[in-house]
Formats: C-alpha cells, sequence, structure tokens
C-alpha cells in the first residue's frame, strides 16, 4: 500500500518551485516577541485544529507542485509529518467520532487507501491491528501496537511509531539532506528521553535509536553513571547554544532550535534542495509556535517568550 496520495500529473521545473518557496519564505518571518506580546489576541478566532489545517493546507501547496523527482526525495518528510495525522485519528477513534477523523483525513496527504483502513475500522483496537502490519518494514524492533496501548496508552504508542519511523529512515537510501535531518532527530529523541530518564531516577536501561550522531556507548555510560551534566554539552554540541539549567521543555526546545539553525544554513543557497526542506521545517515552527502562544493564554510573557522556537 502506498502511504501518501499519488503524485499529480505534470512536473513543475525545480526551479519555480525553489522561487515561489523563497517569496512564501520571507512571508514567514515573524516578529515572535511582539506577538507574544499581543497574547491570546494575535491569533484571535484560531484554534489549534485551525492552525493544524492551515499547516496542511500550505504542505498540499508544496506537494502538488513537486515533481517527481522532488516527491521521491521529500516523501520520507511528508510521511513523517502525516503520523501525527495518524495519532489523532487514532484520539477520535478511541473516542467514536467519525466526524473528527473524517474532517481531519479532508486535508491529510495520506493515500485514499490508508484514508479507508482508518475511516473503515470499526474501533481503536483493529486500526492498531492495521497499521502495525501496514508499518511493518520499520515497526521490525518495536512490535506489539495494541499490547502497548493496553498497557501504557497512546502516547506511548505515538512514540514507538515516530521513534521507529525515524530510526528506519536512517537504515535505508535517503538524500543526504533527510539524513542530516533523521540524523538529528534520532540524537534529539536520545538527549530527551536520557534527560527524562535521569530526571524521573528511572533504573530500567533506557532504548535509545540507532544511528545518530551521538553514540549509544556514550549515553549509555552518562545514564549509567547518572551524569545530567553532560547533556548540556551534548546539547552544546548539536546546536553551538550556550546551555542554561536543563528542563524538559527547554531542552526540546533548544534541540529544536538548533535544528532550525541547520536548515536555514542549508537554505541559504538560492538553488540548492535546502530551500524546500527549511521552509517545509520552518513552516511546521511556525504552527508550534502559534499553538504555544494559544495554550499559553494567562502565563507570564517571558514563560511563553522561552518556548518559542
Amino acid at each position: 500500500m502506498e502511504f501518501l496520495k499519488k503524485v499529480k500529473e505534470g512536473d513543475y521545473p525545480t526551479d519555480y518551485l525553489l522561487t515561489r518557496l523563497r517569496i512564501r519564505r520571507a512571508s514567514l518571518a515573524k516578529d515572535w516577541d511582539a506577538l507574544v506580546g499581543q497574547g491570546i489576541d494575535s491569533i484571535a478566532g484560531r484554534s489549534e485544529g485551525d492552525i493544524w489545517e492551515s499547516l496542511l493546507r500550505d504542505y498540499h501547496w508544496v506537494y502538488d507542485r513537486m515533481n517527481k523527482r522532488l516527491h521521491e526525495i521529500f516523501r520520507p518528510f511528508f510521511l513523517y509529518v502525516e503520523l501525527r495525522t495518524i495519532i489523532i485519528c487514532l484520539r477520535y477513534k478511541k473516542a467514536a467520532d467519525k466526524n473528527k477523523i473524517k474532517n481531519v483525513l479532508l486535508l491529510s496527504l495520506l493515500s485514499e487507501e490508508l484514508k479507508y483502513t482508518i475511516e473503515d475500522s470499526e474501533d481503536i483496537f483493529p486500526l492498531l491491528e492495521r497499521l502495525e502490519g501496514l508499518f511493518a518494514a520499520f515497526l521490525h524492533r518495536f512490535k506489539g501496537l495494541k499490547k502497548l496501548y493496553d498497557e501504557k496508552g497512546l502516547k506511548d504508542v505515538e512514540n514507538l511509531l515516530v521513534n521507529s519511523y525515524v530510526e528506519h529512515m536512517m537504515s535505508i537510501n535517503i538524500h543526504p539532506i533527510l539524513k542530516i535531518f533523521f540524523s538529528y532527530l534520532v540524537d534529539m529523541r536520545n538527549i530527551i528521553t536520557l534527560y527524562k530518564y535521569l530526571r524521573w531516577d528511572i533504573t530500567r536501561y533506557p532504548v535509545f535509536l540507532h544511528s545518530g550522531t551521538i553514540r549509544e556507548r556514550r549515553l549509555g555510560r552518562i545514564f549509567e553513571k547518572h551524569q545530567p551534566s553532560e547533556i548540556g554539552d551534548m546539547i552544546h554540541m548539536l546546536t553551538h547554544m550556550k546551555t542554561p539549567e536543563l528542563t524538559g521543555r527547554n531542552i526540546e526546545d533548544m534541540l529544536m532550535k538548533g535544528l532550525s539553525s541547520i536548515l536555514k544554513n542549508m537554505g541559504k543557497d538560492p538553488l540548492s534542495l535546502g530551500v524546500i526542506l527549511e521552509y517545509l521545517w520552518i513552516r511546521y515552527i511556525t504552527s508550534r509556535n502559534l499553538n504555544t502562544i494559544l495554550y499559553g493564554r494567562g502565563l507570564q510573557r517571558d514563560l511563553i517568550s522561552g518556548e518559542i522556537v
């Protein structure tokens, strides 16, 4: 089964898309300090669903203007994003809310076959079973979606899907810029996992993802010796940013800022495919920041500013 929708006929030149995206990228530049100062008024009338739908519409615009070569290159990124769509549908399936599932899938880039599989499943358990079969290619290390859902809930299922997919991307032949992107995600998720285990004094040995730039041996040594200070050193190595006192939230924010910086450098060459990847990522970060403002109502301005990427 194809996971993403079929490519429309037509063959837009790559240069055309790069030019359009450079123009659209300029319009994304936002004065986040000013928006945070305005608070909820800056996004009045918008919900989390509205923000996500706006992102998906933009991704549709890009996807529909890619030629076949670009589709093949960026397919791993789009499916990575659509994993969240699948998770959202699982939540609504649990709540037996068919209308919300239908609305979410309207703007999704998932294939019609996969959309049908999601809508046709009677409840969450048969859907989890079908998904496990469909994603068997990269769930070889992490199996048992139904059992995991039964024992730990949907959040752990989400982590399983994302971790498995990200790790799988490092084991197959993908374009070098996507390899850099997913390698960073492996490092980021491993660092966050390590921090949580040390922060919560979990004695069980963590399961680290393979093929990042930070060796699993180093991660394991930090865990065994309980050296949380070394986490800051790893973040500095990846991001070249100063690391303040670490918390679960600011670790993720710092790592995402680091990835944004790497992709921004990739996109500086106006004729490189880095323009596309940087645009897709910054468009995602823009949505994330808007949601941060949305859910930060009532909080102090400096707290919200600290979570803006």
